[in-house]
């Protein structure tokens, strides 16, 4: 049978010092059926018509989903923090993209979880990956990294490196795409995954570079190599405002990919101390997250930096509707915080009943 994701317009009125005593376990366990689905759980334990909340809910533009990979929790929250629905599952969450009427969640067992947005129901498990890391949508596909197919490589890797397609229409498996950065070692690790609506973008470990695929023909098309003497590298990608970025965590620097040159532009320094784990990107800008500090790159001139305090050690961030800039803590007071983009002046802060360590906006 299928789950669906259980209202939480009650829960407001629960303590925010007992987050665990909120991830409700909702009926259905098989993560593989793709049955209609024929009811919604309700809080009060009565079931409502397919599509139906209870209480008022209301899947809404604006909106996000939110994964918590140690509490196992898949969830729908509005933009004031507050939980629209929740579910607890069987596998961890890794990682959220949103696309094609669904919110997709890619679990460390390698199945990505497929969510109806209007119902929210789990329609389907799809096994992916064996080693997954990374999951995006992007023209018209869902995308996911995979460190290891089970072919023999060296005595380093255990596989070749793989990108894989899933076909929305179909929910099936459509391509295992191999990637490597140069066109001599194929055998890699991922350290990123973006898309820019248009082509997929991989940023691999082994031997540090980048490579573009094309989803026409489902083939790495060009290559740019961005560590040193060929050699390995670690770092962060990030896509947007029609830009990709590399932050190259071994150099502390950051280099615009150019998209059609595939070129990299020379790399600008960053401190330190801010890791680009949850970075953004935007046309204008972008966004380095440290420890209780933000840093702001003008995407147009790099050397331009500007740091801003954050709310401190935020878990998932990201920019709405190019105007909003959310931050989340996970602590015992679990809290959003908003942000104007053009000043990153603090505008409010919001208790949350949402503990996510990715959220991704519909």
């Amino acid at each position: 049978m299928n789950s669906t994701l259980r209202s939480s317009a009650s829960l407001s009125l629960l303590p925010l010092f007992a987050p665990l005593a909120i991830f409700v376990a909702c009926g259905g366990g098989d993560s593989s059926s793709d049955d209609a689905n024929t009811g919604t759980s309700t809080e009060d334990g009565s079931t409502a018509d397919a599509g139906e909340l209870g209480d008022g809910a209301t899947a809404t533009t604006g909106s996000f989903w939110y994964i918590n990979h140690d509490v196992q929790t898949v969830g729908v929250s509005d933009l004031e923090g507050n939980q629209l629905a929740h579910e607890s599952i069987d596998e961890k969450p890794r990682g959220l993209a949103v696309g094609a009427g669904a919110a997709w969640v890619l679990t460390d067992s390698g199945n990505v979880l497929r969510y109806d947005q209007k119902t929210r129901a789990k329609v389907t498990s799809i096994a992916a990956a064996k080693v997954p890391g990374r999951i995006v949508f992007g023209a018209g596909s869902v995308w996911v990294t995979d460190d290891n197919d089970g072919s023999s490589c060296d005595a380093v890797d255990s596989g070749y490196a793989k990108v894989i397609r899933i076909d929305p229409a179909t929910n099936a498996v459509t391509a295992r795409i191999s990637v490597s950065a140069t066109d001599t070692f194929a055998c890699n690790r991922f350290d990123g995954l973006a898309t820019d609506g248009t082509s997929v973008y991989a940023l691999v470990n082994n031997s540090f570079g980048l490579a573009k695929i094309d989803p026409s023909n489902n083939a790495v098309v060009k290559r740019v190599a961005l560590g040193t003497g060929g050699g390995a590298g670690s770092g962060y990608l990030a896509a947007g405002g029609g830009k990709v970025w590399v932050h190259n965590t071994s150099t502390n620097t950051i280099a615009q990919i150019d998209p059609s040159a595939f070129t990299a532009s020379t790399p600008t320094a960053v401190p330190s101390e801010f890791l680009g784990q949850n970075w953004l990107a935007t046309a204008d800008a972008l966004y380095l997250d440290g420890s209780d500090t933000l840093l702001r790159v003008d995407a147009n001139d790099p050397a331009t930096q500007a740091t801003f305090p954050i709310f401190k050690s935020p878990d998932a961030m990201a920019i709405h509707e190019g105007t909003l800039f959310m931050a989340h803590s996970e602590s015992l007071e679990a809290q959003f915080v908003t942000y104007d983009v053009a000043t990153l002046a603090e505008k409010a802060k919001i208790s949350s009943l949402v503990y996510a360590d990715n959220i991704s906006f519909e």
